[in-house]
């Protein structure tokens, strides 16, 4: 009678179930890596980011030019809507910096007042050029930027609350004393000041 040969034991084949926890876990690790690396920067949160750190005036002329540059590259990758949305937002922001800068300047001593002007005067200059950065055509070296859609209905601001008539009058006289603080000491230092100001009251 022929002898049986004894058989090899072969490898055990993993289950179905080990499949499938691998495959939910191999997904996971796909989903991560795009959330992470796949969507890219939020361009407008970027651009906001580097004027707010440019308006602290805590940045070298070299990074500062960079900086811009960079801002601008952000702006570009924006469509026309989001363009609009973030004018609109840097412009609030340059208000609020105004009102900051003349209420410190009030509120300083009379000696320290000219600290006060110089510090909105360099801040000033700063927006002009942020202002070129954020509007179509503004600079020489950016690219041109896309058009919106020009049947889109364009985004209304919401109803602002008009002021007392009274604090509102003698709001308006601080702010024209201090332009016109702001004005005198362009002048002694040379500064062309018609450009900010026209940002300034456009604001």
């Amino acid at each position: 009678m022929p002898t049986r040969r004894p058989q090899t034991p072969q490898p055990a084949r993993p289950s179905s179930v080990r499949y499938v926890i691998l495959g939910v876990a191999g997904a996971a690790v796909a989903i991560a890596t795009w959330l992470v690396f796949g969507r890219g920067p939020d361009f407008a949160d970027e651009a906001v980011s580097l004027q707010r750190r440019l308006l602290s005036l805590d940045v070298s002329p070299q990074d500062q030019k960079a900086m811009l540059t960079a801002l601008m590259r952000h702006v570009d990758k924006l469509g026309g809507d989001e363009q609009r949305q973030l004018l609109e937002t840097v412009r609030q922001e340059w208000r609020d910096i105004q009102r900051q800068d003349m209420d410190a300047y009030f509120a300083a001593d009379e000696a320290d007042r000219q600290a006060a002007i110089d510090h909105s005067l360099d801040r000033l200059e700063l927006i002009t050029e942020l202002y070129s950065a954020f509007i179509p055509g503004g600079m020489r070296v950016r690219k041109p930027r896309p058009r919106g859609d020009a049947t889109q209905t364009p985004n209304r601001r919401p109803p602002t609350v008009r002021p007392d008539a009274s604090a509102q009058a003698d709001r308006r006289k601080a702010l024209e004393s201090y332009l016109t603080a702001l004005e005198k000491r362009a002048r002694e230092r040379g500064i062309d000041f018609n450009g900010a100001r026209r940002i300034l009251q456009r604001s």
